[in-house]
């Protein structure tokens, strides 16, 4: 993982190895690696909009604001399994937008659903904590905010992240929903 600026912001950049598979490997890579849109049949509804708007919102892209878990195949393309949008506050938690995993990984293959994510958190854990952005950021909890109410039933029921009361939120916090996981 690589920390640096992009035009007055901080930008990661990520293309490591995961677990290695029979199929090719599983790499985890971020948006300013390879840029891949996503197919909106083979995702949750809505998920796939949701994520090409932070691709474009003040160059997510480039910034690495979108990981993917990805199979690499034998012809070198990335086929993405599971994909998280991410926000970086000036103080507080890294805050998660976005985390699903596609459809035919769910059907298929619901063994690796759990694999997926958490290699994804564990990841933005890391970029949370990460000494280059010296701003002191715990790294075992995220916080992971929505205004859509199904985004916020799979937080808690899928990834363990509990809702907060709106007094126990941060300062300034306008999402209908604001999330918190903390590992032990």
């Amino acid at each position: 993982m690589v920390v640096d600026s992009h035009r007055g912001h901080t930008r990661v950049t990520v293309d490591a190895p995961v677990w290695k598979s029979r199929a090719g490997s599983i790499r985890a890579y971020s948006s300013g690696i390879e840029l891949r849109s996503l197919v909106p049949q083979e995702w949750p509804a809505g998920f796939a909009g949701r994520i090409e708007r932070r691709l474009a919102e003040n160059h997510g892209r480039k910034k690495g604001r979108v990981l993917y878990i990805g199979r690499r195949t034998e012809t070198d393309e990335r086929v993405p399994l599971a994909v998280a949008a991410w926000h970086l506050p000036d103080s507080g938690p890294l805050e998660l937008l976005e985390l699903d995993v596609a459809l035919a990984v769910r059907e298929q293959r619901p063994d690796l659903v759990g694999a997926c994510g958490a290699s994804l958190l564990a990841l933005l854990r890391a970029i949370g904590a990460h000494k280059k952005l010296g701003l002191g950021r715990p790294g075992d909890r995220l916080a992971w905010i929505t205004d859509e109410d199904a985004v916020a039933r799979r937080a808690y029921e899928e990834w363990g992240f509990r809702g907060l009361k709106p007094s126990a939120r941060p300062e300034g916090c306008m999402s209908r929903h604001y999330l918190r996981r903390i590992e032990r």
